[in-house]
């Protein structure tokens, strides 16, 4: 006997589409907020656009060379990698309070 697969193939997209969906609404809900609040931590510190643009491109050189360095892509990297882009956006924010 063979059995119709179709229906069971539908409804799991259905229900695909309707988590994308919701997961797609969140994140855009978020994202509004969360901008909002950047954009206030920007005006505050004005040292931080700048800062933005060079991690950019510090993470676009290291996604580059990673490609060809296969030593770049492990755990290790990534957390000293996550915690120099945290000191790049700590640092002037503490040195601001500080002055």
């Amino acid at each position: 006997s063979t059995r119709d697969w179709s229906s069971d193939v539908c409804s799991s997209d259905l229900h695909n589409i309707k988590v994308i969906f919701l997961g797609v609404s969140i994140g855009i809900i978020v994202m509004r907020f969360a901008s909002n609040k950047f954009i206030k931590i920007i005006e505050m510190y004005p040292i931080l656009n700048k800062i933005t643009y060079y991690v950019i491109a510090l993470l676009g050189m290291r996604f580059i060379l990673s490609y060809w360095i296969d030593t770049l892509n492990t755990t290790k990297i990534d957390l000293i990698f996550s915690g120099l882009v945290a000191i790049a956006f700590i640092i002037p924010v503490i040195i601001k309070k500080i002055t």
